[in-house]
């Protein structure tokens, strides 16, 4: 019987390391980085031990740090705090208080849910409040999520998609949303999942397409 960690890591796996290679296209070398916790931004990590990349990586991802751990070309820095069980992720002051203390150019948030209101939630207000500080503490934060968190609330709201500079997803969340975005300027990165749900073709040999800002 798979953990709910292990279960989580491999749900939509295809699509997480769609929107993952996305992600890694949009760092630079010498970039810093901010990695939330979470299944998409690990296969982010995973993504960026191939790109010979010289970066900067802070996370508050225990599974994402031990990733990184042992890749020359990549400081690995972990927020401290207090951790989460079956999870692995570091919450609470010292983790909040950390984010603060750093300036990097990109962070990668994951999502629990994304409302039709276009709200970002997570499942607690620890979680909230640290993401919340990721995004201050970055000059451009990016939120990763396939279309299966969308149209769905947690118990704790984060912010509005539009407090964020982007959203990495797949074609799979239809044209409403992408079209209430656009009205929104936010700005999305569509990558092309309908092939993966379809069978139809490989869809990491396709473009993503940009929508808004």
């Amino acid at each position: 019987m798979k953990s709910p960690y292990r279960s989580k890591v491999s749900t939509n796996i295809e699509l997480k390391q769609i929107i993952a290679e996305k992600a890694c296209s949009l760092i630079k070398d010498g970039d810093s980085v901010i990695l939330d916790a979470g299944s998409t931004t690990l296969e982010i990590a995973k993504c960026l031990k191939k790109t010979g990349k010289n970066l900067t990586v802070v996370t508050n991802d225990l599974n994402i740090a031990l990733e990184l751990a042992d890749i020359a070309n990549i400081n690995v820095f972990t927020t401290g705090g207090k951790v989460q069980p079956g999870l692995y992720c570091l919450l609470g002051e010292e983790a909040i208080n950390f984010i603060k203390s750093v300036n990097v150019n990109i962070a990668f948030l994951g999502a629990a849910a994304i409302d039709s209101d276009l709200e970002l939630y997570t499942p607690t207000l620890e979680k909230a409040h640290l993401k919340r500080t990721m995004i201050t503490s970055a000059a451009k934060s990016v939120v990763v999520a396939d279309h299966t968190k969308f149209g769905h609330r947690a118990f704790a709201k984060v912010c509005s998609l539009d407090a964020v500079d982007a959203l990495i997803t797949d074609d799979g969340i239809g044209e409403e949303l992408i079209i209430k975005m656009e009205d929104l300027k936010i700005e999305v990165i569509l990558c092309p999942a309908k092939s993966y749900v379809t069978g139809k073709g490989d869809p990491k040999s396709q473009g993503c397409l940009h929508h808004g800002r």
